[in-house]
């Protein structure tokens, strides 16, 4: 028999909350107390559950049974609060080799205690059942000895791990308060009603409450570890924030005396840990800059300071014979109390001997950047005006358009007096003119004179590079004649060549004497290989345009005659109706179709009547232009699906897939009407002879154009000029 009340429902919501938190805790040990804290949640768990189970049994042995497990969850609880807190805190002193098997001696000899509790009675005298009006069933336990030793250790142990957790609050009011502030919530809680159970009276000294307040605490923990990540963070000691610093760190009194060096100070300062006590001074004999910013701090007096810096921040040197200079930098503060009392300083060191070394490297380095800084803006001057060029001869539209821009821009490149782009003419092997920057920009291009003299652009072709003629006048480079009328006096030329194609050369010249340096030979180059580039680029867009054009036309040609192949292929020459070729294909698909799903399958066979004597009386021209007109009047009279084959001579098929022998009938005895009706070329009526069957389900091909051949003689057996119909 079984009871159910709210107090047993609280006490499984208390379990699921505790074991829901345990699993999550048991897959993510994510700091330090972190197993300590899942033994917790477990512990709680067994303490819930078995409580539970107690509550919902009758019988008195069932509810002793429930309820001596349950030690095993409720005796260890404590334990692993006090640990858990331990570790959570990290208290430095405590021996857990020896300490926490020790702590588990109570707990253990509470379970054996409880187990034997019928022997002698320590823990319970005596056990007793009533009935409670909303629980149900309860037992009341009559305290025995044993049973306040196992509270006042439980007790002592909480109250332990309580003081350190406000002692961790005190430590870190900012960093940890929320997290400390949840686990005394969390602890607090149960033990109030632990203390209501084992001291108080009425309902909760009948029933023990306690594991009911787990819900709470359930609730608590939850937020604390998905709202605050509690189980993310945990708190860390002061001192060994401090020791972990790479900086120097030392903390003086108001009296000038030292009361705190961390490592990194002790080495910076060559000191050690007693130097505590003793004045600053003395610990910073070798940086008597440093004491005097401190003397401003230290006034000797403890009363309120209203005029004294407050901070100073400064370099210092350290060097001799046996060490490499060494730089520090020093801040010096001075603190005050919540009064604003002078009360000591902070004073902290950093070695930044190789952030000294860097900044005086990159001042060397400035003065290298500083003098590069005007070459850098030519440069950029160059390359920027070579992206013009580029973009230049990318984006004209035809050869002259390109050639212009380009003059223009390599003339502004090297700051010439004039640029002149030619085309290399190979069949008639001489140079073009195409375009000029400078004084000769109109007239450059129309100049026709000295076609036969060696040019500039002649010789750096052969030449495959760039060639310096610095006097025109007196160049193996350039015939004299060529250069009469021209301003220039010192030029470069810059053959234009890519892909294994000459296209001519770009030439940049002075009016006085110039000596071209290797710079601006390598920014002419560079410029006249993207010129080739462009220009190759332009050339091959054509020839890819014309052979596209090419290849189109061959195209159209190839599918006209592709198209004329097919219907030759498939079709009457004469009639333009298919041919026995094309019937067979279409009869083989539409038998396919037949067989497969059944689709009605209809013939009509059409014979022209005496069609010899047409022939002989009128001749065989005539002939064909009945048989065209023959053909004209059944495709436009058919429909769209049907297909007309010119079966042999004067005899016709109609394949018509889809409909069946009464439809296939009737289309045929509307041809015979129309075809009577009809006045021909050259022969005025003429009359057909026509047969209509259907495909049966055990036809073959040749049956069922045997059947159609059969409908047509019988036509003609009965007098020629008729529809017979054969199913």
């Amino acid at each position: 028999m079984l009871q159910f009340s709210g107090y047993v429902l609280a006490l499984l919501l208390s379990t699921l909350i505790t074991g829901t938190l345990f699993l999550y805790t048991l897959r993510r040990q994510l700091t330090t107390g972190s197993r300590e804290f899942g033994c917790l949640l477990a512990a709680l768990t067994i303490w819930s559950l078995t409580a539970a189970f107690e509550g919902i049994t009758v019988e008195l042995k069932a509810k002793i049974f429930w309820t001596v497990l349950s030690y095993f969850g409720s005796q260890t609880v404590s334990v692993f609060f006090f640990l858990f807190v331990i570790r959570y805190t990290q208290v430095p002193f405590f021996p857990w080799r020896w300490g926490k098997p020790a702590l588990f001696i109570f707990p253990a000899l509470s379970i054996i205690l409880a187990a034997t509790n019928p022997w002698h009675g320590w823990l319970w005298p005596t056990i007793t059942q009533t009935h409670h009006e909303t629980i149900g069933a309860v037992i009341i336990f009559a305290h025995g000895p044993w049973f306040w030793v196992e509270i006042a250790y439980a007790y002592a142990l909480i109250m332990v791990g309580l003081a350190l957790l406000v002692r961790a609050t005190l430590i870190f009011p900012h960093l940890f308060s929320v997290h400390n502030r949840l686990l005394l919530a969390v602890a607090v809680l149960p033990w109030m009603f632990s203390m209501l159970y084992a001291f108080g009276s009425g309902t909760p000294r009948t029933v023990d409450l306690t594991p009911v307040a787990f819900s709470a605490l359930g609730a608590l923990l939850a937020l604390s570890i998905f709202r605050y990540d509690f189980l993310r963070l945990a708190p860390v000691s002061r001192q060994e924030i401090l020791e972990r610093l790479w900086e120097g760190v030392m903390l003086v009194d108001w009296r000038g005396r030292v009361i705190y060096t961390n490592e990194a100070f002790q080495h910076i300062s060559r000191s050690t840990s007693k130097a505590r006590g003793q004045p600053a001074e003395i610990l910073l004999k070798e940086w008597p800059e440093l004491v005097e910013n401190l003397a401003t701090f230290n006034t000797g007096s403890t009363s309120a300071q209203k005029d004294i810096p407050t901070q100073h921040t400064f370099r210092l040197k350290r060097q001799s014979a046996a060490e490499e200079a060494r730089w520090y930098e020093l801040s010096a503060q001075a603190l005050f109390d919540n009064q604003g009392i002078f009360s000591g300083s902070l004073v902290t060191a950093s070695d930044i001997t190789v952030q000294k070394r860097v900044e005086d490297t990159l001042r060397a380095s400035e003065a290298a950047l500083r003098a590069r800084e005007t070459h850098a803006r030519t440069r950029q001057h160059y390359l920027a005006t070579l992206n013009d060029i580029t973009k230049a001869a990318l984006e004209a539209s035809d050869l002259s358009m390109m050639a212009q821009a380009l003059a223009d821009r390599m003339g502004a490149l090297l700051n010439a007096d004039g640029c002149y782009i030619t085309r290399w003419d190979e069949a008639m092997k001489r140079a073009i003119p195409l375009a000029a920057y400078g004084a000769l920009r109109t007239h450059y291009p129309a100049d026709t004179s000295n076609p036969d003299a060696r040019t500039m652009t002649q010789s750096v072709l052969e030449a495959q590079h760039a060639l310096v003629a610095e006097d025109i006048h007196h160049s193996p480079y350039i015939d004299p004649k060529v250069t009469v009328g021209y301003p220039t006096r010192s030029l470069l030329g810059l053959p234009l060549i890519a892909g294994g194609r000459q296209f001519g050369a770009a030439l940049i010249g002075f009016n006085d004497p110039h000596t071209f340096t290797e710079e601006e030979v390598a920014l002419g180059e560079q410029a006249a290989a993207q010129i080739s580039l462009a220009m190759l680029k332009n050339y091959l867009l054509d020839e890819a345009r014309e052979a596209n054009r090419q290849a189109e036309d061959t195209n159209r040609q190839l599918q006209l005659a592709m198209v004329e192949l097919d219907e030759l292929a498939t079709t009457d020459p004469l009639t333009g109706a298919y041919n026995r070729n094309k019937f067979d294909e279409l009869i083989h698909y539409e038998m396919d179709q037949f067989e497969r799903y059944g689709q009605p399958l209809s013939l009509i066979m059409i014979d022209v009547d005496h069609y010899k004597i047409v022939n002989d009386t009128f001749g065989h021209h005539t002939g064909d232009r009945v048989l065209v007109e023959l053909v004209r009047i059944i495709r436009e009279n058919i429909r769209k699906t049907d297909s007309l084959t010119r079966w042999g001579g004067e005899e016709f098929l109609i394949l018509c897939p889809g409909i069946g022998l009464a439809q296939t009938a009737v289309m045929g005895a509307k041809l015979h009407e129309l075809i009577a009706c009809q006045t021909f070329p050259g022969t005025g009526i003429l009359t057909v002879s026509m047969g209509v069957t259907t495909a049966r389900p055990v036809d073959s091909l040749d049956q069922l154009l045997s059947r159609v051949d059969d409908a047509v003689y019988l036509a003609k057996n009965n007098g020629r000029n008729r529809v017979e119909i054969i199913e």
